[in-house]
């Protein structure tokens, strides 16, 4: 599974985490794909440099659960529009890619999966937004998009990590998981396509 080539260390489950006394905490993204002038294209965000342990990287619009929040679709939904400034119906949700724990921040992430009509005109909010990405689909299935580039893991520490590279950005970590997941799905809906 490509998913699991994304991950160069074994992760522990939200379970795992809890049992060693983390305080986890729960975030819903979405990942929003729409045809675009090169196929079909995915939004990614270039977080601002502002505080967090995740400043400064390529995510999926999204964040932490709220109070109000239904559940974690309804959070990623809210935080999409906080950030990119679009509402996304509930009906365009078709699914979701497999949740992921993530120990860096103490995040257990659903991630899920819209389909957009045509590509909308992006507000993003400049406190949290530095700039907005097309993910080419296509691209991600492509046998070398997935490759290990030197990244800052923490405190000045460098280390290979697997990433893909979007509109000049290095995408890894948590983000890069839930993309290979999604190539894979891709791949093959795009498969099924061809052998019609």
């Amino acid at each position: 599974m490509r998913r699991e080539r994304a991950i160069p260390v074994p992760r522990p489950t939200r379970e795992q985490a809890e049992a060693g006394g983390v305080r986890v905490r729960e975030a819903g993204v979405v990942w929003a794909v729409y045809p675009g002038s090169r196929g079909v294209q995915g939004v990614l965000m270039v977080r601002t440099n502002r505080g967090g342990v995740h400043a400064g990287q390529v995510s999926m619009p999204g964040g932490a659960r709220e109070a109000q929040d239904a559940d974690l679709t309804a959070t990623g939904l809210r935080e999409f529009r906080e950030e990119l400034g679009v509402e996304v119906d509930r009906s365009a949700v078709v699914g979701a890619l497999t949740p992921l724990y993530i120990p860096p921040s103490g995040f257990y992430v659903e991630a899920a999966v819209a389909v957009l009509e045509a590509e909308p005109k992006w507000v993003p909010d400049p406190a949290e937004v530095a700039r907005v990405l097309a993910c080419p689909c296509d691209g991600l299935v492509h046998p070398e998009a997935l490759m290990p580039v030197p990244v800052e893991v923490r405190g000045g520490v460098r280390a290979p990590m697997p990433a893909y590279r979007v509109g000049g950005e290095v995408v890894w970590g948590a983000t890069a998981v839930l993309l290979a997941e999604f190539s894979e799905i891709w791949a093959e809906a795009r498969k099924a396509l061809t052998t019609r």
